[in-house]
């Protein structure tokens, strides 16, 4: 917009909230990059392999997901086969608030809760810390 004339006294009169909204996006980037490092550093990730591809594909149909939630549930599902400790799975999202849904969760190795509230996890998790 600075390069045309009929802009360039707009750019001139905004030049504060354009720089604004730059500080904020930088701003924003680096938040994002310390929330990583810290799942990284203090969590766990989940790779996607094919097999969590090829579980999602099942999952998709068999659940009414969409091919993004497939996916989330999949890598949960896979990473609960691997884990004999009880564990939990945190959404906002109601699309998992269906029983079929829990009973795969519960189906693997350890048992993975489905929570939909962010203090109610807090509270599993301590309860699971206190048993362990």
């Amino acid at each position: 917009m600075s390069r045309s004339a009929s802009h360039r006294g707009l750019v001139d009169r905004h030049r504060d909230v354009l720089d604004a909204l730059v500080e904020g996006d930088e701003e924003s980037r680096y938040r994002l990059l310390a929330a990583i490092a810290s799942v990284e550093a203090d969590g766990a990730t989940i790779p996607v392999t094919e097999r969590i591809v090829l579980l999602a594909g099942l999952q998709e149909g068999a659940f009414s997901l969409s091919p993004q939630d497939a996916l989330v549930l999949a890598s949960v599902t896979w990473d609960s086969l691997e884990r004999s400790q009880p564990q939990c799975f945190v959404t906002k999202d109601r699309g998992f608030d269906k029983q079929k849904i829990r009973e795969e969760l519960r189906s693997g190795g350890g048992e993975c809760k489905v929570i939909f509230n962010f203090a109610d996890s807090v509270a599993y998790i301590k309860s699971a810390l206190g048993k362990s």
